[in-house]
C-alpha cells in the first residue's frame, strides 16, 4: 500500500497481509501490517488491524470487498495523524 498524502506517511510503502477465510465474503478478512507502523487501529505487538476500530471491518457485509478495506485503511492512516485516538 503506497501512501501519497501530505502526512508523516507520505511516500512510504507499507506491506499488508490480507487473509480471506473459506467463508469470505460473508466473513470479514483478517488484515495485518507486515511493516511496522504506529497507528491507533493496529496492534503494536503483532501488526493485526483491530476490526472494532476500523468501521469497514466492524460493519462488514458481503457487499464490501478488499478494495473497500484498503481505501478505508488509507483514509484512516491519513487522519490518524490529526486524530490520536480513533
Amino acid at each position: 500500500m503506497a501512501l501519497i498524502d501530505q502526512t508523516v506517511h507520505e511516500n512510504r510503502i507499507y506491506s499488508l497481509k490480507i487473509t480471506c477465510g473459506p467463508s469470505y465474503p460473508d466473513v470479514r478478512p483478517e488484515v495485518q501490517f507486515l511493516s511496522r507502523v504506529n497507528l491507533p487501529f493496529v496492534n503494536q505487538t503483532n501488526g493485526k488491524v483491530d476490526y472494532a476500530k476500523l468501521p469497514v471491518l466492524a460493519n462488514w457485509s458481503r457487499q464490501l470487498s478488499i478494495e473497500h478495506v484498503l481505501v478505508e485503511i488509507r483514509k484512516y492512516v491519513s487522519i490518524s495523524v490529526h486524530i490520536p485516538c480513533l
